[in-house]
């Protein structure tokens, strides 16, 4: 109340002073763009810009900054993101949203029954939509994990066809049988030559990513 106080004051002083005469055009535009951003921070003064405000959504809604929403919080915990969200799920619930710029509104899930009614039991209401089409593409092209509906059904049943059985037990049978075998082999150098415990889980990593 007191920011919404505080910018009707300013918006006020700002149309009363551009009603004086003899304004000139700079004058008049830095009033007329200043008179433009209150307007928006008063639209949108819980929230992202272009967001809806939601109050059916009550409680789980995390009001964040005017026009950047909750951008700030998420800069500030860049480095740390996965704790962020804990804390957020610890203080607002297994479900709740906030609002991003150029994201809009984001709904964060901590629940196994609800995932599995967005993952499975009603998958096919619930697109990935062209926000993560975009941001994924340089990485996921339009591959399974990205697209929707029929694509999606297209990469599928391309998959299912790979995952045969014949052809399950001849990737098992070299590439995992020999990554494994370097596995090993490295596990017993990194031991010798360290004398102390192995980082299994970076090397595990490692075995995957080969």
């Amino acid at each position: 109340m007191v920011f919404v106080d505080m910018a009707l004051s300013v918006k006020d002083s700002l149309l009363a002073y551009l009603r004086k005469p003899n304004r000139s055009n700079s004058e008049i535009a830095i009033a007329t763009a200043t008179l433009i951003a209150i307007g928006l921070m008063l639209k949108y003064p819980d929230r992202a810009i272009g967001c809806d405000s939601r109050p059916e959504l009550g409680k789980k809604r995390i009001k964040g900054w005017p026009l950047v929403g909750n951008l700030p919080e998420g800069i500030q915990n860049k480095e740390t993101p996965l704790d962020m969200m804990l804390r957020n799920f610890e203080k607002y619930g297994d479900v709740h949203t906030i609002t991003i710029p150029a994201r809009g509104r984001v709904i964060l899930v901590n629940n196994p029954q609800i995932m599995e009614h967005i993952l499975k039991t009603r998958f096919d209401n619930y697109i990935k939509g062209f926000i993560f089409q975009e941001t994924g593409y340089d990485v996921l092209g339009h591959g399974i994990f990205i697209t929707d509906q029929e694509k999606w059904r297209f990469h599928r049943k391309t998959a299912t066809n790979i995952f045969s059985t014949r052809l399950y037990r001849q990737v098992v049978r070299g590439a995992f049988k020999t990554s494994a075998l370097d596995l090993c082999d490295v596990m017993i150098k990194e031991g010798e030559l360290r004398n102390k415990p192995v980082d299994l889980q970076q090397l595990f990593f490692k075995m995957t990513l080969d």
